[in-house]
């Protein structure tokens, strides 16, 4: 009942019961059927104290059960009032009320099709698995559909495999090698099986894509007994074989995200497809899936909206003064474990499980153009 309770808090306190099943599955490795030993609606009934089910099969926590849960911590920044409401909601976004922004996510996020990358995804995942020779100690599913904030035509996921017997450094020396005949292997096992059209490898990563299909990008992992030891071991590299650990944290940066409020997560769509209208001048000056998936939690936990209509028009607002953020999150680590040069950035919009990255580094993202943008457009134009 506790996990129940916490998975329905983090999705605003109600679900469907065909919903609460793939979500379990998908957050705990776990069909929720096998754990409790029976059907879930015969389940809730013996538990109608804690539980509610109304018409539609749509679950709820009672008003005695857990309290609201506890948002994620707002960060550190110098002036609080820089994230705040915004004064004119229609300048923002236009005369659409808060309908026409479901009625949009709906189009490009529908259950359908949730339903339908997560599937493909748990069969890609269960395929590589069982083709390669590796001695994988478990598998974490990330990226837009690990997240649950993947949108039509944006269904990008990573997989990662923690590898007993890799080494915990040097990556540079046998990642390569080791992707390689990772990625000979599916292509003898798997290529032309379920749609997969190719398979190749990188440095640091094995790309999987087909007609149709998701675009899986496969990293290896050693394995760590802890975050902070995988953390602590980051902190002695130098700069170049940092990026290497990214996938060691995979666990809880898709956690961070995945964990959120729907309202939070709808949100991350809705600016996902408003950042794909626009038209970019280049790599540099997009902003990435991350930047407006932090950039959306940051401004939900500041500005607490009301509905979909406030909560963009708060995002587009901060985005105006993006050149000026400063955010340093505390979930999992403190603001004194942060890599000093970074706290001197601006902006600073602090990866939440790793104080050695700043995720709108000037040097990787120019946000002149999304200042700009913001400042210009309306959401439905």
């Amino acid at each position: 009942p506790t996990e129940l309770e916490q998975l329905l808090s983090v999705n605003g306190g109600s679900m469907e019961i065909k919903d609460i099943s793939a979500k379990f599955l998908q957050n705990f490795n776990v069909s929720l059927e096998s754990t409790i030993g029976t059907d879930l609606k015969d389940f809730l009934a013996k538990l109608s104290g804690r539980f509610a089910v109304s018409e539609g099969n749509v679950v709820s926590l009672k008003a005695t059960s857990i309290g609201e849960s506890a948002a994620i911590p707002p960060g550190v920044q110098n002036d609080p009032g820089k994230a705040g409401l915004a004064d004119g909601l229609e300048d923002c976004c236009g005369e659409a009320d808060s309908q026409q922004y479901m009625e949009l996510h709906n189009k490009i996020c529908s259950r359908a099709f949730s339903s339908r990358v997560q599937q493909a995804l748990n069969g890609i995942t269960q395929a590589i698995s069982e083709a390669v020779f590796l001695n994988v100690d478990r598998v974490v599913k990330g990226g837009s559909v690990g997240k649950d904030t993947a949108i039509s035509g944006l269904n990008d996921a990573q997989v990662v495999l923690f590898v007993h017997g890799l080494p915990q450094s040097g990556h540079e020396r046998w990642l390569p090698v080791l992707l390689r005949a990772v990625a000979g292997a599916l292509t003898d096992r798997l290529e032309g099986e379920r749609g997969i059209e190719s398979i190749h490898a990188t440095e640091d990563a094995v790309y999987i894509s087909g007609k149709g299909l998701l675009s899986v990008e496969l990293r290896l992992s050693p394995v760590f007994a802890t975050y902070g030891q995988a953390v602590q071991l980051l902190g002695e590299q130098g700069p170049e074989a940092r990026r290497f650990y990214s996938p060691s944290l995979v666990d809880q940066r898709t956690q961070f995200i995945a964990r959120q409020p729907s309202s939070v997560k709808i949100t991350i769509r809705l600016m996902k497809w408003w950042r794909d209208q626009q038209e970019w001048s280049s790599k540099l000056v997009r902003p990435t899936d991350e930047i407006l998936e932090l950039v959306t939690v940051y401004s939900a936990v500041q500005t607490k909206p009301t509905d979909q209509r406030q909560a963009i028009a708060n995002i587009l607002t901060l985005m105006t003064r993006f050149d000026e953020l400063r955010v340093v999150w505390s979930n999992y680590y403190n603001k004194g474990d942060v890599w000093a040069p970074l706290l001197r950035q601006r902006p600073l919009l602090m990866d939440p499980v790793n104080p050695f990255v700043n995720v709108a580094d000037p040097q990787a993202f120019d946000a002149r153009e999304l200042v700009v943008t913001a400042s210009t457009t309306r959401f439905f134009w």
